[in-house]
């Protein structure tokens, strides 16, 4: 079942990865309260930076393709990563927002098919891409719910007890739990 409330604290809230769920608060102050620290001036974006290799090249320090052997390319910490936010393998272009994952192995050529065409977000799964993409769609939250009177109470939990129905004579009756417990293959000394 859709909920569309949901998707869209999502959209303001998370960013997914394969390996990595950050949650964090947004902007609007009738959403969230603010921040009770300056941890914006640390992460303007909200968000940990996507991890990037960089290497030392005649030209500077350059970040790698994702496709192209990372020798000699180091993964920053936090701090050097959010310094060095600014360099970016040139595939980065391509994309409207930066895919946390660009540079997992056991992810390269997958990232496109979860990469929502319309804004540019990336997702996890399949699934969850499509759960987003009705955002863009203009699809309506369901409520897919029937009520339910007594009467009708009545016969489906009448139906469910006959159809559970377990007949007393094959339930085994236990005496000693200390017998019961004892293994039956293994013999005493």
């Amino acid at each position: 079942m859709w909920d569309e409330l949901s998707e869209t604290w999502k959209e303001k809230h998370l960013l997914q990865s394969q390996y990595f769920l950050q949650i964090t608060k947004c902007d609007d102050q009738s959403c969230c309260r603010p921040y009770r620290s300056s941890i914006r001036a640390i992460l303007p974006g909200r968000f940990i930076p996507p991890p990037v290799p960089v290497k030392q090249t005649r030209h500077g320090l350059v970040a790698p393709e994702p496709d192209e052997t990372l020798i000699d390319s180091h993964y920053g910490s936090l701090f050097s990563r959010i310094a060095l936010s600014a360099i970016l393998p040139q595939c980065a272009k391509t994309f409207k927002i930066f895919p946390f994952d660009l540079y997992c192995p056991s992810l390269i050529g997958k990232l496109q098919p979860r990469i929502c065409p319309v804004c540019g977000m990336y997702f996890p799964s399949q699934k969850a891409k499509s759960s987003h993409t009705k955002l863009h769609t203009g699809a309506k939250f369901v409520e897919v719910s029937k009520r339910i009177d007594e009467e009708d109470l009545d016969t489906i939990t009448s139906s469910v007890q006959k159809d559970l129905a377990i007949p007393v004579d094959s339930l085994p009756i236990i005496h000693s739990v200390q017998e019961w417990a004892t293994v039956p293959w293994i013999e005493e000394n």
